[in-house]
């Protein structure tokens, strides 16, 4: 508990604590400075949050760890909330929302509330795989009526919501929807695909700052982005630093031998694994996310953080309770599978000398 020195004075009192031992003027003065630092600290330290259930475990809210509720208890306990561990993540989501989308055909579908972690609701997030939008290249979708928009994992709005449907960034790059544009389900009722539903409707790709991109007459770059038979020009860029950094995943052949090694020979094109920088250091995680693609296509098995000197690599895991492996840890249990994998299939027509490369990496 702090300790809180409050000295009403009147004005003639003054002079009688500047008559006390200097000694005893000093300490009085020492805690009352004390105790302001304390509540600066106090008010800048970020609060430990967790889920908590109302009376009857009907509804979900949050409090800290002090058990000041943060946000009320309003919310359906039907969905899998953690209430073992802190909330360590940047927003704070809910499941569900009582918004509906504006037209029932919509593509745009809100799902979930999001809010800061002082309890300040900062957006709905677009439906997708029974849940909210997951984030995608340091991204994801969120609904601001029946258009959508980009939020960081801040949950700041970095790109306005302002086309009928998006998809998900890739490759840096995402496709948007003008226009009117509809859901049509397929046979099952339950994936659907988005249809014009006017003459005027127009698709075309954005970059990361909500930019309109044009698709290059011809390739320009081995690397530039090819989608629907266009190339697009190729969206990263680095520092020296930056591009250091990129190119210590790059140049490990292993990494591409592990990627390859499930691919069947009827595969037109040889696999190549490719790194790029996605998301960059911030004071809550500083690390780079790197994120691997095999013929431009993202591979959720191969993103990795790398500390903001280079010096530390991790396998990146999206679950909060499981161990992030060091690279090396990593490679040597993905190499040790492929050991399994070759013996399984022995005519594999990308297996390589695994032993070789086993032994190296358990000596590092």
């Amino acid at each position: 508990m702090k300790q809180v020195v409050k000295l009403n004075l009147k004005f003639g009192q003054l002079n009688d604590i500047m008559s006390y031992p200097f000694s005893i003027f000093f300490t009085i003065f020492f805690l009352l400075m004390s105790n302001v630092h304390a509540q600066k600290n106090e008010q800048t330290k970020e609060s430990i949050l967790y889920y908590f259930c109302s009376p009857d475990s009907a509804f979900v809210g949050v409090k800290d760890q002090l058990g000041n509720i943060i946000i009320p208890a309003t919310y359906r306990a039907g969905f899998n909330y953690d209430f073992k561990h802190p909330i360590t993540d940047p927003v704070i989501e809910f499941q569900d929302t009582d918004v509906q989308p504006k037209r029932k055909d919509s593509p745009a579908i809100p799902i979930g509330d999001v809010y800061s972690r002082e309890g300040k609701f900062l957006y709905h997030a677009q439906f997708f795989d029974n849940g909210l939008d997951y984030y995608s290249e340091g991204f994801r979708r969120y609904v601001d009526g029946d258009k959508i928009g980009f939020a960081d994992k801040y949950g700041n709005k970095v790109i306005p919501a302002q086309w009928n449907f998006a998809t998900p960034f890739h490759y840096g790059y995402s496709r948007v929807y003008t226009g009117k544009w509809t859901r049509k389900y397929d046979k099952s009722d339950e994936h659907w695909t988005v249809v014009p539903d006017a003459p005027d409707t127009d698709i075309h790709m954005i970059n990361v700052k909500g930019e309109k991109v044009s698709p290059l007459a011809k390739q320009q770059n081995p690397k530039d982005y090819f989608s629907d038979g266009n190339y697009y020009p190729y969206p990263f860029s680095y520092t020296a630093k930056e591009q250091k950094i990129a190119d210590q995943l790059n140049s490990l052949e292993v990494l591409g031998l592990i990627a390859r090694l499930r691919f069947s020979d009827e595969q037109q094109d040889t696999p190549r694994l490719q790194f790029e920088i996605t998301e960059w250091p911030t004071s809550r995680f500083p690390y780079y996310t790197l994120q691997g693609y095999q013929n431009q296509r993202a591979e959720d098995d191969y993103i990795f953080t790398v500390s903001e000197d280079g010096k530390n690599i991790f396998h990146y895991s999206f679950f909060i309770t499981e161990e992030q492996k060091s690279l090396q840890k990593w490679i040597v249990s993905e190499l040790e599978e492929c050991k399994k994998y070759i013996r399984n299939h022995p005519n594999a027509p990308y297996r390589f000398d695994v032993k070789k490369h086993l032994k190296e990496w358990k000596n590092k």
